[in-house]
């Protein structure tokens, strides 16, 4: 009797021994493939606009939203760190616009879809300008007759009324080219932002200049 019980104890500890093996290989090679999933991704770009060369041999796509105070630290501590990348024909950035925080961050990324769609030439001037905006400005951009005036003093050259009466009437092609900003995000399992690829290539300390950079191709 001894004999057999001690005979099942040891079949049920291999049991448990060869299940846990395996169970932990399963789990690291989940883990790989998840890792691999959410850390590179594949981006069609070719209806983007982009900010530098057309020719440059590096892409940076950054992921934002205008109301996020890391998106701002990250414009003004990393992008403009970037711009002799960019002027030097070594890098080329696009944007997704991505207004998770408040009604704000809505409105100024319908207004990026808006240059993206009919004034491209401004793109870089325009992010530029909404990262530039003041706490209190950043909380009247839900007041459409202040961001009319404030637009047609940003953007003198350009008869924005029309297009920013679309953007708060939400119309429907604006909020169609949004939506597929947000579905892009939902589909790669982006919770935050900013987030940065560099050459697909997702950055985990993108607070650091060097860790981008070093992404590149030669």
């Amino acid at each position: 009797m001894m004999m057999k019980r001690t005979v099942f104890v040891l079949i049920v500890l291999f049991i448990v021994l060869l299940s846990a093996f395996g169970f932990s290989k399963l789990d690291k090679e989940i883990n790989v493939i998840a890792n691999q999933y959410e850390d590179k991704i594949e981006f069609n770009l070719e209806h983007k606009v982009y900010i530098g060369s057309k020719e440059a041999p590096n892409t940076v796509v950054v992921f934002q939203d205008y109301g996020c105070k890391r998106c701002k630290q990250f414009h003004d501590d990393i992008m403009l760190n970037l711009r002799k990348d960019i002027d030097s024909g070594k890098v080329k950035v696009y944007y997704y616009d991505v207004p998770f925080i408040n009604d704000t961050s809505y409105v100024k990324a319908m207004l990026g879809v808006v240059f993206e769609e009919k004034h491209r030439a401004y793109y870089d001037q325009y992010v530029r300008a909404m990262y530039r905006l003041s706490n209190e400005e950043n909380k009247e951009f839900a007041n459409k007759e202040f961001v009319k005036e404030k637009m047609s003093k940003l953007f003198p050259q350009l008869d924005l009324e029309k297009d920013i009466e679309r953007v708060f009437k939400d119309d429907k092609r604006l909020v169609s080219e949004l939506n597929k900003n947000k579905k892009f995000v939902s589909e790669n399992h982006i919770t935050k932002v900013p987030a940065v690829f560099v050459n697909g290539k997702k950055i985990k300390n993108l607070f650091y200049i060097n860790d981008i950079s070093k992404e590149y191709k030669d």
